[in-house]
């Protein structure tokens, strides 16, 4: 497999490589990504192997004008490659690093995307290319292409990520027994910013989750400063109704503590999907980007917060970001009861006539 980054797009190519597992169970499937996103493959039980692509290396050698050494690097990744003997390479990436790296591995059958999903003359490297179709779909959709390019129609009848037990003792005190609590995550990727829906508004559905459901809301912070004070803003403005999640420093503490979830509330992110996978109901506030092809996991229940913008999807993002304004906290909290009635009568009784802000 080859799926270098993002952690949500690797996320989303889990499904299609369980399913490759259920119709190949004695095969050797092997993974090639960045450091980064190694954790997020990892818990993966399909997965017997990975194999790790040097980008930061690869990068700093050539900004340093370092040629040679980038070429030492070079063959050494790829007399690795051809060392394993592989017989079969998927490109889910469709980038020309992507196509250049499968073809590295001198693998006999080599399936990417057709031009135009694939990028950059990456389809250029494979010899069997798959068409997708015309109109938009999910990025989970166009994953499982390549597997049903095979003649394989099967979904993944085990768990997608296993969490590991260590990680779960870890979090054991931060979860009460019952119902689990209602996660925040108000982050996004810096490069995303516009993606996040307002501190404030975190802060009113929380209070109005706890007066009306009493259910804690916990808050969820990346490693980032700017995250932090995220989270500082909505536990201080919630009076009480929301508290602050507990650290996790690695990928499986963080899914330790999405599968302890009772409903996920956040925008169009890695740690959204996660939770999906999980099995975790997901409430996706959805602004600037595309609602077909960012589609949460469809196994797991889910609700979309979005209101439809003439200006969206979009990638740059504005100053106002009035496509994320859009998404009122009634609009919101009208979203998680529909998911939560949905799930486990998570919405105990109607005493819902004086909603507050």
């Amino acid at each position: 497999m080859v799926r270098l980054g993002a952690m949500g797009d690797v996320l989303r190519t889990l499904p299609a490589v369980c399913a490759l597992r259920e119709a190949y169970p004695d095969a050797k499937i092997s993974w090639l990504v960045e450091s980064r996103c190694a954790g997020v493959v990892a818990l993966c039980p399909a997965v017997d192997e990975i194999r790790l692509f040097p980008r930061e290396e690869w990068a700093r050698l050539l900004r340093g004008g370092r040629v040679l050494d980038f070429l030492s690097s070079l063959k050494a990744l790829t007399k690795e490659l051809r060392a394993a003997n592989f017989q079969m390479v998927l490109d889910f990436h469709g980038l020309l690093k992507s196509g250049f790296l499968m073809r590295l591995t001198g693998a006999p059958l080599r399936i990417g995307y057709a031009h135009p999903h694939a990028r950059e003359y990456s389809w250029l490297f494979s010899n069997q290319r798959v068409k997708l179709p015309k109109q938009k779909e999910s990025r989970f959709d166009r994953n499982q292409a390549l597997v049903t390019h095979l003649g394989i129609d099967l979904t993944c009848s085990g768990p997608l990520i296993e969490v590991p037990e260590p990680a779960k003792l870890r979090l054991s005190p931060f979860v009460t027994e019952g119902r689990g609590p209602v996660l925040f995550h108000p982050g996004a990727s810096e490069v995303a910013s516009h993606k996040r829906w307002s501190p404030q508004r975190f802060s009113s559905l929380a209070r109005r989750v706890m007066t009306l459901t009493g259910t804690p809301c916990l808050v969820l912070s990346g490693p980032s400063a700017e995250e932090h004070e995220l989270q500082r803003q909505i536990v201080e403005g919630s009076g009480g109704a929301a508290a602050a999640a507990p650290p996790t420093p690695t990928l499986a503490d963080l899914a330790a503590l999405l599968s302890a979830g009772s409903l996920f509330v956040g925008a169009d992110s890695g740690p959204l999907h996660m939770a999906s996978l999980l099995g975790t109901p997901v409430l996706q506030l959805l602004g600037p980007t595309d609602p077909v092809q960012n589609e949460p996991w469809s196994a797991t229940p889910w609700h979309r917060a979005y209101v439809p913008q003439a200006c969206s999807p979009c990638r740059q993002g504005c100053a106002d970001v009035h496509c994320m304004e859009a998404l009122s906290v009634d609009l919101v909290w009208d979203c998680l009861k529909r998911l939560g009635k949905e799930n486990a009568s998570w919405i105990e009784g109607e005493a819902l006539n004086e909603v507050r802000k």
